[in-house]
């Protein structure tokens, strides 16, 4: 028999041989292997440029909190400002009040109805009665003829009180309330009843005071002696009537209309601060 491959022997050593020799050289790319591992583990890394923004924002957000602590400087320093504007343009102090002027909140709630009255009968007594009406100076020669008979506001006082006191003019030449109309009539804002008694009274006391005509002088001191009589019969008057009904519609306080405290500086409110200004 012929023998097939004959030279396979021969091959198979050959590649026994072939194997051999290229083991060594397999193992070296393996030891070359870890020298480049170590190579590049030695080389600077480079594929990593992304990475530093990190440390370089936290240093650029660390100063942007100085920057914004340096704000709050600038905020506090407008407080001075504001204080040099207060201090340049101090507030304006409001003009001091008219002693003359009654002070609302300073009278009891109840004796608005009191005043009210109080201004009626001023009203009446004085010939106001009529709307927009401007009270015209008292006579000169009636101004003249008081001031000799009295120089002390004492006895006018005494004088006003006292019902049996002699009248200094006869009552017939009183002015005042001569062209009276009697009954219900409106003044201001209330409805007052007058009688024969409210006539006679007040001009019987105006007659015992020398006044001819019930007219404050405006352009005089309210302190003076005529006006101080003046006000003496108003309030004499009013007490009067007020007794007697005749401001019984308006629906008063007449423990009010007896307290000279309250009657006084609403007498001077409405005649020596309104009616003159």
């Amino acid at each position: 028999m012929i023998p097939q491959n004959p030279q396979k022997p021969n091959q198979t050593r050959q590649n026994l041989e072939d194997h051999q020799n290229r083991t060594p050289l397999q193992s070296t790319k393996e030891r070359r292997a870890p020298l480049k591992d170590l190579e590049h583990q030695n080389q600077p890394h480079q594929k990593n440029p992304i990475t530093p923004p990190l440390p370089r924002n936290t240093p650029s957000s660390q100063q942007r909190t100085p920057s914004s602590q340096q704000k709050t400087p600038s905020s506090h320093q407008k407080s001075p400002s504001n204080q040099q504007k207060c201090s340049v343009t101090p507030k304006t102090k409001s003009p001091p009040a008219n002693p003359l002027q009654m002070i609302t909140k300073n009278m009891p709630e109840s004796f608005s109805q009191t005043r009210d009255a109080l201004y009626a009968h001023i009203k009446i007594i004085w010939n106001l009665m009529e709307q927009k009406t401007i009270p015209g100076p008292p006579p000169s020669d009636s101004l003249r003829e008081f001031n000799s008979r009295f120089s002390d506001a004492n006895e006018i006082e005494q004088t006003a009180e006292n019902t049996n006191a002699p009248s200094l003019i006869p009552v017939k030449d009183i002015q005042t309330l001569k062209s009276l109309k009697l009954g219900r009539r409106k003044v201001g804002k209330g409805l007052v009843h007058l009688e024969d008694f409210f006539v006679e009274y007040t001009q019987a006391t105006l007659a015992r005071l020398g006044l001819r005509i019930w007219a404050p002088d405006l352009e005089d001191s309210p302190d003076s002696l005529y006006n101080e009589a003046c006000r003496q019969a108003a309030l004499k008057t009013f007490r009067q009537a007020a007794c007697s009904d005749a401001y019984a519609y308006m629906n008063i306080n007449k423990n009010h209309a007896k307290n000279l405290q309250l009657l006084i500086p609403t007498y001077n409110h409405y005649v020596h601060f309104l009616q003159k200004n």
